[in-house]
């Protein structure tokens, strides 16, 4: 198969890149590497796949996609902070660019899209585990976005016959995820800060619980997609139907390395503090900021278990080790420049 992964610099992407090369796929990555890294490309200094550095924004897209059977749509700002600062530019991105795909894809007749969203989405449920089924409804920029991306998909369904695949992400860890961006993923902020000897900072009681996935289980269900025709048209919830508190991963994490520092504890109203842009005018409401800091998920993955056979395999210690070793390397190669 030749398949094109938009954001296959970045964190899921790049992962996926390897796994399908390995499975004899051709391979090609679309990213304009404002946050993918060649490194997460690699195999002894060569770069594992064909690489288009391009913005998902371009019309070339269209003709990059020539002959592509299977897209695997990644590329986003999925920082929080950033959507809600820069709201124009992550919308052309999160939206605008997802229909740029779709109808590159169209044009193109690809096969299948797969489209990256987010539990983001589940926004203001208060019933869990969180069921594809269930209400839709987000208040966040970021979760407006994702759904913006999902409505496109469902209007090209309809309109286009097309066969597109919406994957809704929980908190998905491990090797290649961004731990250098400006609100880091918690469990990237945890080790890198730990690594370093600093103290993390703990927004609320941190007895806020999220589900947690390892990214080779990610990669496992997004390859299962491959040839699934039981998958047309279906969303899926890719998490690990378990939860975990902020305060148990950082008690997890600092006994794997033993460092005894104590986390900074700060209200949950302060998570955004430092982005200006956000208090000029119009200040972003408090119980919003609280809402977001202390939000529970879960997800329901009987679904993705009875359409696609896929179940999660990695236990926690074990992607916190991975992901911890991924960690120490870079910021030991970061020391040596």
């Amino acid at each position: 198969m030749k398949i094109m992964i938009t954001g296959g610099a970045g964190f899921i992407g790049s992962n996926l890149a390897k796994e399908l090369i390995k499975d004899g796929h051709e391979v090609i990555v679309v990213d304009d590497f404002s946050y993918g890294s060649y490194l997460n490309l690699n195999k002894n200094g060569k770069p594992v796949a064909e690489i288009q550095k391009i913005s998902i924004c371009d019309n070339k897209i269209t003709e990059i996609m020539r002959g592509v059977d299977y897209v695997y749509h990644f590329a986003a700002n999925s920082c929080l902070p950033i959507c809600l600062s820069q709201p124009y530019q992550t919308t052309d991105i999160n939206v605008a660019g997802a229909l740029n795909i779709l109808e590159a894809a169209r044009l193109n007749n690809v096969k299948r899209v797969i489209f990256a969203s987010s539990s983001a989405v589940y926004e203001n449920n208060e019933k869990f585990p969180l069921k594809e089924s269930d209400e839709v409804n987000p208040s966040s920029i970021y979760g407006v976005q994702k759904y913006c991306g999902e409505l496109f998909c469902k209007s090209y369904r309809k309109l286009y016959d097309m066969d597109i695949v919406i994957l809704r992400f929980f908190n998905v860890y491990g090797p290649n995820q961004d731990y250098t961006r400006q609100k880091p993923p918690v469990m990237s902020q945890f080790i890198k800060e730990l690594l370093e000897k600093s103290a993390p900072t703990i927004y609320g009681t941190g007895e806020q619980k999220r589900d947690f996935i390892f990214i080779e289980d990610v990669v496992s269900l997004c390859k299962n997609l491959i040839g699934a025709e039981n998958a047309k048209n279906e969303i899926f919830n890719v998490g690990s139907g378990k939860v975990y508190s902020i305060n148990e991963i950082y008690e997890i994490i600092d006994k794997i390395l033993k460092t005894g520092i104590k986390p900074i504890r700060k209200s949950a109203h302060e998570m955004y503090e430092g982005i200006d842009s956000i208090t000029h005018g119009k200040s972003i409401k408090q119980e919003a900021v609280a809402k977001e800091t202390n939000k529970f998920t879960q997800a329901d993955i009987s679904k993705a278990k009875r359409l696609l056979g896929w179940e999660p395999k990695t236990d926690l210690k074990t992607g916190l080790l991975a992901s911890i070793e991924f960690i120490r390397g870079m910021v030991e190669i970061n020391k040596e420049f």
